[in-house]
């Protein structure tokens, strides 16, 4: 790829970036009018994601297609990202991870796999149920309906949801961080995050998260605090839920990792069925 001279560089913040991404004012300067609305966002691989430039009373940012960038490429909290403008509508990205090193290596090997599992035909179909959520806990049919989180003001653990029931939840890994178990029940979507996990571990809930699954799949949700001390996840949680078809009598394994300062910036969410 052929690189320019007009080049920024932007440090990955889920609550500021999530949902799509700043370019700073000097560059736009720099530019004299000349950059088009639709853009196109290329990584090392080959691969490009069309966007959309949006300008508002902030400046210029990328909207439109930037999410599906960011979970193209499951970009973390700290990933440090260089971006090389042609001059017309290209910007070639670069990513870096929090250990310093380019992420190339890692998008290359997925380009790969990909490349081997469509060779094979061994791509898995992710519209089915059973591809989204964990075989090994799948427990019989299921219903359907409206769907809600069911929480106590003292939260489950996987150690009690492996002691109430081994022969079901033997094998479930424990999280290494701070976690809970939510069954869902047939009220509403709403997640809520109990008060007296955060409390114990003095956890500070970020205004967005990141939403992980099991596969490294991404979603930037918001979280609002209620008056009552508990969080509470945002509209974008549903599309977590409809995507892994997440149905009453579900438990999901809700794990909050936290960095030196007790801020949660990232969820990872195991769906047992």
């Amino acid at each position: 790829m052929a690189r320019s001279n007009l080049e920024f560089f932007e440090v990955y913040l889920p609550e500021f970036s999530a949902q799509h991404m700043y370019i700073p004012p000097a560059f736009v300067g720099l530019l004299n009018g000349t950059i088009s609305a639709d853009a196109t966002l290329g990584d090392p691989t080959g691969k490009n994601r069309t966007v959309r430039l949006e300008e508002d009373e902030k400046g210029l940012f990328i909207k439109k297609g930037w999410q599906e960038f960011v979970n193209d490429h499951s970009l973390r909290f700290g990933d440090f990202l260089i971006f090389n403008f042609d001059g017309k509508r290209q910007f070639d990205v670069k990513i870096f991870g929090t250990n310093g090193c380019l992420k190339k290596d890692v998008l290359l090997d997925d380009l790969r796999k990909t490349r081997l599992q469509k060779e094979a035909g061994t791509i898995p179909d992710l519209t089915t149920t059973s591809n989204r959520k964990r075989k090994n806990f799948k427990n019989g049919s299921k219903t359907t309906g409206s769907s809600g989180v069911n929480w106590n003001r003292s939260y489950t653990t996987v150690d009690s949801l492996r002691q109430s029931s081994p022969s079901k939840y033997g094998l479930v890994v424990v999280p290494e961080g701070p976690h809970f178990v939510a069954t869902v029940t047939s009220a509403n979507y709403t997640v809520y995050i109990p008060k007296l996990l955060l409390q114990e571990y003095c956890i500070a809930l970020n205004k967005i998260v990141e939403i992980h699954d099991e596969n490294g799949r991404m979603w930037p949700v918001h979280i609002y605090l209620r008056k009552d001390g508990r969080g509470v996840l945002g509209a974008v949680w549903d599309d977590f839920r409809k995507y892994h078809e997440v149905v009453s009598e579900d438990k999901l394994i809700i794990e909050l990792i936290v960095d030196g300062i007790k801020k949660c910036n990232q969820i990872r969410v195991q769906v047992l069925g």
